[in-house]
């Protein structure tokens, strides 16, 4: 994979709470220049982001209930219709991880759905993928357990329309991407595209994650990861 593919599997990523117009600004300016396949930004910035590259391929996802996922659907609707009419392509949205680990696939399909509808009813085309926080669901228990968890986050997904499968928002202590939470995605996924995020900071890392089956890698260094990679 040279420089060129790789960086258009990144999505150039800040989401800290503290981090201000100007550093978005830099941040979608430097992920344009690298040719990145897109930004990732809290809801705030959606509009400065999609004004500022509305020229560029790089495509603008922004995250709905992020990063606890603990709010009622119909909150997450309105948010994530917000970031749609604000100009995003794709959106991200954190599952109630409690439904999650009870793998309780009814639960887990109302939570979504309704954000889907809201969205796609808006715009058609737009991308969704739905975080799932796999370290905290295969944490300490069985393989089993862990299949059944992801293989129902996996089912409730694609029976709501969503498009992607994501692995963590980077904030649960439990921990981000790993090769081991792909490959059981990767296992489960069925037809959705596979997002892994979550502390991938080297070329390594983010290699070996699409090596195992990720189709986009989110990650707040996509400069280091890029220099480290053959140009050709």
């Amino acid at each position: 994979m040279n420089k060129i593919q790789l960086a258009s599997k990144l999505e150039a990523t800040l989401l800290a709470p503290h981090a201000s117009p100007q550093d978005i600004n830099q941040m979608a300016h430097h992920a344009n220049q690298l040719g990145c396949g897109a930004v990732c930004v809290n809801g705030i910035y959606i509009a400065q982001v999609a004004s500022q590259l509305k020229s560029s391929p790089t495509k603008i996802c922004g995250v709905a209930d992020f990063p606890l996922g603990s709010s009622k659907p119909t909150i997450k609707a309105i948010e994530a219709t917000t970031l749609a009419k604000d100009g995003a392509h794709e959106i991200d949205i954190v599952a109630h991880l409690a439904l999650l680990l009870a793998a309780d696939l009814q639960a887990i399909k109302a939570n979504i759905i309704e954000v889907t509808k809201a969205v796609r009813s808006f715009r058609s085309d737009i991308v969704i993928k739905v975080i799932i926080e796999t370290a905290a669901l295969i944490d300490c228990v069985s393989e089993d357990q862990a299949n059944h968890r992801i293989a129902t986050a996996c089912k409730a997904i694609r029976e709501t329309g969503g498009d992607y499968v994501k692995t963590s928002t980077g904030f649960h202590p439990a921990g981000g991407a790993s090769v081991e939470a792909v490959q059981y995605l990767k296992k489960h996924s069925q037809g959705l595209y596979i997002k892994a995020a979550g502390g991938i900071r080297t070329y390594q890392q983010a290699t070996a994650l699409i090596d195992a089956g990720a189709d986009r890698i989110g990650t707040s260094a996509p400069f280091d990861i890029l220099k480290d990679c053959p140009q050709d």
